[in-house]
């Protein structure tokens, strides 16, 4: 499990608007939860998963930098016709 997990939790204070505070109450309701513990779950979910998205995104662009300097190089170093 991540290390934040196990962090003191920290009290924050936020306003939402009321349709977004109706469905947190909704599905805390159902849940069996506060709707202070449903958004806290929500946040670092959202936090967590916005994480995972940049490290694959980061790899992504690293990997095509990578294909486009090999693919520059290749063109650069290879002779054309004129050349010969």
């Amino acid at each position: 499990m991540d290390k934040i997990a196990f962090r003191k939790p920290r009290h924050i204070s936020i306003t939402v608007p009321e349709n977004v505070y109706n469905k947190l109450a909704e599905t805390s309701a159902l849940e069996g939860r506060s709707v202070s513990n449903l958004a806290a779950y929500l946040l670092e979910n959202i936090l967590l998963l916005q994480s995972i998205t940049a490290e694959k995104v980061d790899k992504v662009d690293r990997r095509s930098q990578n294909r486009r300097s090999s693919e520059m190089t290749k063109t650069e170093f290879t002779p054309t016709f004129k050349q010969l």
